[in-house]
């Protein structure tokens, strides 16, 4: 912990150290840099608030899934579920159904593949 934090310490004096010399050197280098990070840290602040909400919204359909996973890949309920032949009753929890949460972010097509090409990325 004590290198991690002599390392951020050193990188902080660094940067103000890159900083004073473009001050002294081209004073409109400075200002654009200082521009330049604000931005970064706006961008970064509305990134994190958009995944945020994102994950927030898709709690409640990550919880089914990973409860009817549960259900069906663990040893002892999906021994009643065949016992009890209550397949039919997960009919209505198809990956198609579950997937649907992800529609409205617009990569998922209808049958759940990614609908970004690899060279757009």
């Amino acid at each position: 912990m004590t290198n991690g934090l002599m390392s951020v310490g050193s990188s902080a004096l660094g940067v103000v150290a890159v900083g004073v010399a473009l001050l002294t050197i081209e004073p409109l280098f400075f200002a654009l840099g200082v521009l330049a990070a604000v931005l970064l840290i706006l961008t970064r602040l509305g990134v994190g608030r958009a995944l945020y909400r994102f994950a927030v919204e898709q709690t409640p359909t990550d919880r089914q899934r990973n409860y009817i996973q549960f259900l069906l890949v663990d040893k002892d309920p999906a021994k009643e579920i065949r016992a009890y032949e209550l397949g039919g009753s997960f009919g209505h929890a198809s990956p198609h159904s579950i997937r649907g949460g992800y529609r409205h972010c617009g990569n998922w097509s209808a049958n759940g593949a990614s609908r970004a090409s690899p060279a757009g990325r």
